[in-house]
């Protein structure tokens, strides 16, 4: 009898599994369109700086090469039910590689294109929930961090270069967790989630 009543409860638990999954069809598609969105919006911007002081067709190819991973991942949330983590898992990697290749090639840290790590947070966030958000604003935060020291543009060492932008690199570490924070309340809870 008891096995009985664990069989069914194991059987209901698997079922509603999907539902309860913060990696959803749904938010898949939503993160889908905001990547899109951002990628029109990052592609307006590097294009509209008159005097760029760093080489814009470098940038341009990297948002194309993004373009087309957007473009064929939105494709593939609309004819597909189910996503699963590892999509979730390679499109983020995938976003972490193109902000951290942008901010290098475009100046470091003082580049604007550093804001592209908050879509990898806000992201995290609506996938993987609070734990998810934060730890990605760890590796974003190790990201930016290595990303900017070693930038094309910046003069000096490592130290030198940290200590001339340090007022830039904690404003952007605070945002960073204030975005995880507030991504992860945001963020619907599987156990409150009705649909």
């Amino acid at each position: 009898m008891a096995a009985a009543r664990n069989a069914s409860r194991n059987g209901r638990q698997r079922s509603q599994d999907p539902a309860e999954s913060l990696i959803n069809l749904s938010n898949e598609r939503l993160t889908g369109l905001f990547r899109w969105t951002l990628l029109i919006f990052a592609v307006i911007l590097n294009n509209l700086n008159p005097a760029a002081g760093y080489n814009q067709l470098r940038i341009n190819g990297i948002l194309a090469a993004w373009g087309v991973v957007c473009l064929s991942t939105v494709l593939l949330l609309f004819l597909h039910r189910r996503p699963g983590k590892a999509f979730s898992y390679a499109t983020t990697g995938v976003d972490m590689l193109v902000a951290t290749m942008i901010t290098w090639a475009s100046g470091g840290y003082t580049s604007p294109f550093a804001a592209l790590f908050f879509l990898v947070i806000t992201v995290s966030a609506l996938r993987f929930g609070a734990v998810g958000s934060v730890l990605c604003a760890i590796v974003v935060a190790l990201l930016y961090l290595t990303a900017g020291a070693v930038a094309p543009l910046q003069e000096g060492t490592y130290l030198t270069t940290v200590t001339n932008e340090r007022i830039v690199i904690l404003q952007r570490m605070f945002l960073f967790v204030v975005v995880a924070v507030l991504g992860s309340v945001m963020a619907p809870s599987p156990r409150t989630r009705s649909w």
